[in-house]
């Protein structure tokens, strides 16, 4: 039950100093190609909040009713740790703890960081809207000069990345008076389908005048940050391709009487960002002629993991230093998980008989690597090892899928280059089809078939009668292969109908076409971005 005090917490002076509600102004201008220039403003709402006062939930607003941290349902707006960074399924930490793994890992002492001003917006109902950018205003304790940036972006396809700017260094002062710091750094995620990973970017803030108070100091006006990005064009001779600014026009305490004041004058608010996400791209992609990019599978944040891995053909760009990195990756479908139990299973018995060792080493530190020993201690001495490192856990629907390991070797390492292999002999010896397998004919034949399908466009290569991970074959087996075959083919026949372009060589489904020595790969210009004539 609600107390009194809880129920008439109308904040005002209460909640200044912890918590505010923000009215932005988004503007966003397209330089680049110039053919393809666009613009567009939208009003935003978000909340700037003490992150240690919200997770001591002094926050909440009549029980927990209008507003709360942690509660996904039954409350009309609210704060969730698993919104924000390590989105891992059993990742239970508050946000605060997930700051200082990262600020460690970025080598700052997780141990010095005390507060943040934490810039979001909110989930409606229960219900999460994409949220583009996140900002932390970070401090150390004892001190009110601003430590840290962090910067956490999220795309249109759950994956999430933070870069973290370090604000107590002179040379992050701003060259213009309208803003307290800048930062220039590499890009490296995969935003906009309509722009590569090269580039840089250029981060212009005004952040707030202090860290969060209990106590509010009359003397300070309440904060109103602005944050710029400013894209630019690989060098030597880097152009402004893009501007975003995100500029608070209005801030007041929070309150439930303010929060229901500014949820009944846009009460949808929270829930338009994707909506208006996708009205823009079909703007740029049909009106303004530009291409779409293929979503490249995010870097692993562990450099020696990247070293092993097959360069992606849209590559991050290259600096010296980088100051991000990859905090959330897609989960894994049904389908993806099928194939990896399916995998693993057929490798536990594989293992035992060959003497073979095999590693699953991904590039999401959160989806854990896993490894398949052949039995006995003297085995493990002299077992061999095969390694396999992978950007996506669609290495496992392309070993089910492909007729035979070659097949998987040329479209999954060579062709779309989601994963590697120590040793290609190794690997064909041990996803070889077994010679003696007898199953059942009816549903071998129709999976043969299936495959067949997929391999059609491929180099002419050996088929082999059956399938090293058929066993068992069942009906749920040949239904997850006309699953993935039909997906593949729907996706191709969807965009085809809707009219959409990818960039020639960048297509989905196009994986055989890029071995084709011949084949038009996308041109890598210093644009970033490709304009497609109606002509052509």
């Amino acid at each position: 039950m609600m107390t009194g005090a809880s129920w008439y917490k109308l904040g005002g002076p209460e909640l200044a100093g912890r918590a505010y509600i923000l009215q932005n102004q988004v503007t966003h201008t397209r330089f680049l190609p110039t053919a393809s220039r666009h613009s567009f403003i939208y009003p935003t709402l978000s909340l700037l909040v003490s992150l240690n006062c919200l997770e001591d939930k002094q926050l909440d607003l009549l029980g927990g009713w209008l507003f709360a941290y942690g509660a996904p349902w039954g409350c009309v707006t609210g704060l969730r740790r698993s919104d924000y960074l390590y989105n891992g399924p059993s990742d239970n930490r508050s946000i605060r703890c997930k700051i200082m793994d990262i600020l460690d890992q970025h080598g700052h002492s997780g141990c010095e960081f005390h507060d943040a001003w934490l810039m979001t917006m909110p989930s409606f109902l229960g219900v999460q809207g994409i949220n583009p950018l996140s900002v932390y205003f970070c401090y150390r304790q004892g001190r009110a000069i601003l430590w840290l940036v962090i910067l956490e972006v999220h795309n249109t396809f759950g994956e999430r990345h933070v870069y973290v700017l370090e604000a107590d260094d002179e040379s992050t002062q701003s060259s213009s008076a309208r803003f307290d710091h800048q930062w220039i750094f590499p890009r490296q995620f995969h935003v906009s389908p309509f722009n590569d990973r090269s580039g840089h970017y250029k981060c212009q803030i005004i952040a707030p005048s202090g860290p969060p108070s209990a106590v509010e100091d009359p003397s300070l006006s309440s904060p109103r940050p602005v944050i710029k990005i400013t894209l630019m064009t690989t060098p030597p001779h880097p152009e402004k391709k893009l501007v975003a600014i995100i500029r608070a026009t209005c801030s007041i305490p929070l309150s439930s009487a303010n929060l229901i004041s500014a949820l009944g004058r846009a009460p949808f608010t929270l829930l338009l960002s994707f909506p208006r996400i996708i009205y823009q791209a079909y703007i740029l992609h049909y009106h303004k002629r530009l291409d779409v990019y293929q979503r490249p599978e995010p870097c692993a944040p562990d450099l020696t993991v990247e070293s092993h891995l097959p360069a992606v053909p849209n590559p991050i760009q290259p600096d010296v230093k980088y100051v991000g990195r990859g905090v959330g990756w897609q989960k894994k479908g049904f389908l993806e998980r099928w194939c990896e139990r399916r995998v693993y299973a057929f490798l536990h018995h594989k293992c035992k008989e060959t003497n073979i060792s095999v590693i699953f080493i991904p590039a999401n530190p959160i989806d854990k690597g896993t490894t398949i020993h052949s039995s006995g201690v003297d085995n493990l001495k002299n077992s061999r090892t095969l390694t396999i490192y992978y950007r996506s856990p669609r290495v496992f629907t392309v070993l089910f899928m492909m007729p035979s390991p070659v097949h998987a070797i040329l479209l999954g390492v060579q062709a779309d280059r989601i994963f590697s292999v120590s040793s290609e002999e190794l690997f064909i010896d041990v996803f070889a089809a077994p010679t003696s397998a007898r199953p059942r004919r009816s549903w071998s034949r129709l999976a043969w078939r299936i495959r067949m399908v997929t391999v059609r466009d491929s180099p002419d290569l050996p088929v082999p009668p059956f399938h090293a991970l058929d066993n068992p074959m069942t009906p749920m087996t040949v239904f997850v292969l006309v699953v993935l075959s039909m997906l593949t083919i729907l996706e191709e026949k969807l965009s085809n109908a809707l009219g959409a372009r990818f960039v020639r060589g960048n297509e989905p489904w196009g994986g055989w076409a890029r071995l084709h020595p011949r084949t038009l790969f996308y041109p890598r210009d210093r644009l970033g971005s490709v304009r497609r004539d109606e002509s052509i």
